[in-house]
């Protein structure tokens, strides 16, 4: 493989004061400029997961063009579940939305698609393959499973087609989002396909523009990073950075090999980034509070680089900025619930008062008056008073907090997070 800088490369800003996406473009049947423009931008925010950014373009590309069939398969997309989101992971309310519109939006497309060139028929006829009806169901695995087997025929056409090659490969790592790997084994997880996308990612890296290809770089960290083999996707991580200068997600990636390779001067780096480019998006944009996951998720990624590498004050700092765009009237929003997304976060200060050793700075901490919301949050105070008691000799205080904790622990729902771990999970490491 060729070598590749870590520099961010130039990209000239739109005219239009639009976000900085980058460069890369996919052609699409229309003959309107304005609904390609439209369509490219929605494309990359989907690539780099600003699921709700993406949907907004793509509406805008079928106000453009409303015979553009591409336009209504981006939104049947982004409507859909992806690596992040599985479609359990959508509540009621978000399912019934989604459902119809994926449903409806699709067949809009395959209407349209004597329009279309025919690969892009076969991307519009295997989305439809994900969405048989718009009702629910108790199993949506067939549906991922469809949609695989549709996208492996649409490779099979066309694999020397980068986009074809990347969500054939995302479809396959959909099946099993966050279990690629048997971590103790390093062979594929009960159901995975991994190897079937790495065959199909690695034949992408030797086609021309491989390395300037966002999706390709982005699903290729996720598909490796669990891996016995995770350094492979450095060279990937080092050719993301820069690339989409305001989509802070793909800014954020390249840090998850940074760190599992030990270089948390990189990792801080990129998240640093990111974060930039989370200020400057939540500036010019509103209503979006998934986006408000991933902006924590880069925050508390450069605070986990930080306290690897020994920088207590760059933690807490980052910390800080990040609990402040964490309010209660956030938490509070019942769908999607954002607290079972979010509250986790607000855990970390504990944890990392721990790590440096601040004692007295932890039992000065205060538990949040409101133990349900911030159930978490609470449990993770207990935790980090208890062990900050034992640290200073008291151990009467220590084990009235660590009964404090397990009777926190048992109030946190099987439905919090902290993406992609459960909280019980995460919590039943501090019975030990």
């Amino acid at each position: 493989m060729p070598a590749v800088s870590i520099n961010a490369p130039a990209h000239a800003k739109p005219t239009d004061g639009y976000f900085n996406l980058g460069t890369y473009s996919r052609k699409i049947s229309t003959k309107n400029p304005e609904a390609q423009l439209w369509f490219d931008r929605g494309l990359i925010w989907a690539y780099g997961f600003n699921i709700k950014e993406a949907s907004i373009c793509f509406e805008k590309v079928t106000r453009l063009d409303p015979e553009c069939a591409m336009g209504y398969w981006g939104i049947a997309y982004t409507k859909g579940p992806y690596y992040n989101k599985a479609w359990r992971l959508f509540d009621p309310r978000e399912l019934e939305e989604a459902l119809v519109v994926t449903y409806e939006t699709s067949r809009k497309a395959l209407e349209l698609s004597h329009n279309a060139t025919p690969v892009e028929k076969a991307l519009i006829k295997a989305l439809v393959a994900r969405y048989p009806q718009k009702t629910p169901t108790d199993d949506y695995q067939p549906w991922n499973v469809a949609y695989v087997n549709a996208m492996e025929e649409v490779y099979k056409s066309y694999k020397d087609d980068l986009d074809v090659a990347c969500l054939y490969a995302e479809s396959l790592m959909v099946l099993t989002p966050w279990a690629l790997w048997n971590i103790h084994t390093g062979e594929p997880a009960r159901g995975a396909r991994p190897y079937e996308a790495k065959e199909a990612l690695d034949h992408a890296f030797t086609l021309p523009g491989a390395w300037e290809h966002p999706a390709l770089l982005h699903f290729y960290i996720h598909l490796m990073e669990m891996s016995k083999t995770p350094e492979c996707a450095v060279q990937a991580a080092d050719s993301l950075r820069g690339l989409v200068p305001d989509s802070g997600h793909l800014e954020h990636m390249p840090s998850h090999l940074y760190v599992l390779i030990g270089d948390y001067r990189a990792g801080i780096a990129a998240n640093a980034s990111a974060v930039r480019a989370d200020d400057a998006y939540v500036a010019k944009m509103e209503g979006n509070e998934m986006y408000t996951f991933y902006r924590a998720h880069n925050s508390h990624s450069l605070i986990y680089a930080a306290l690897l590498s020994g920088k207590s004050e760059v933690a807490l700092q980052n910390c800080t900025l990040m609990e402040n765009y964490l309010p209660e009237e956030l938490l509070a929003i019942e769908s999607p619930n954002m607290a079972d997304w979010l509250e986790s976060f607000l855990g970390v200060r504990a944890h990392l008062l721990v790590r440096f050793g601040r004692w007295e700075e932890i039992l000065s901490l205060k538990i949040p008056k409101n133990k349900k919301l911030y159930c978490v949050t609470t449990a993770t105070l207990h935790y980090a008073k208890g062990v900050a008691h034992s640290a200073l000799g008291n151990i009467a205080e220590a084990e009235k907090e660590q009964e404090l904790f397990l009777a926190a622990q048992k109030l946190v729902p099987e439905s919090r997070f902290d993406f992609p771990n459960k909280c019980t999970d995460i919590l039943r490491v501090g019975e030990a």
